[in-house]
């Protein structure tokens, strides 16, 4: 052990570590008072300790990145099946002979049944209100704007 309190075998490898950072990024080197200083900080918190700002802003960026990945796929999903079923309507009335009127009918079907999706979904969305109680079922708030949004399917 050291007189700063850190093990002496942490100390070589954390100065070779900081000289290489900073020459490969052109950074005058770490004075050593404030490496042994970056280095008790590090041994004292964990890699993941909430109530390190860093971590919590991490964990939120990683949820919102996750979220937004998700709600993309799904967009994704449902533009592919709309463009599909817009693709095979029209082939299929190109086959079927059929004329201008019916094909444009065939086309704007998925997405008017995809409008009427959004319509359905917000009004569920609304009947969804919030707590009564404080000790109240949150399923029963989900299974009341899922009734109504099937009721007005």
């Amino acid at each position: 052990m050291s007189r700063y309190g850190t093990n002496i075998f942490i100390i070589p490898l954390t100065q070779i570590t900081l000289h290489s950072f900073c020459s490969l990024h052109s950074l005058p080197p770490v004075p050593l008072k404030m490496r042994l200083a970056l280095l008790r900080s590090a041994l004292r918190s964990a890699q993941d300790d909430p109530r390190n700002p860093a971590v919590i802003a991490d964990l939120v960026g990683d949820m919102v990145g996750d979220c937004v990945g998700s709600s993309a796929d799904v967009f994704e999903s449902v533009a592919a099946e709309i463009i599909g079923a817009m693709i095979l309507a029209s082939t299929l009335c190109q086959e079927a002979s059929l004329d201008e009127t019916c094909m444009t009918k065939f086309l704007f079907f998925p997405l008017v049944v995809h409008g009427m999706d959004i319509i359905v979904s917000s009004a569920g969305i609304v009947f969804v209100g919030g707590l009564d109680k404080p000790n109240a079922n949150p399923m029963a708030q989900l299974q009341k704007g899922y009734r109504a949004a099937v009721g007005l399917r």
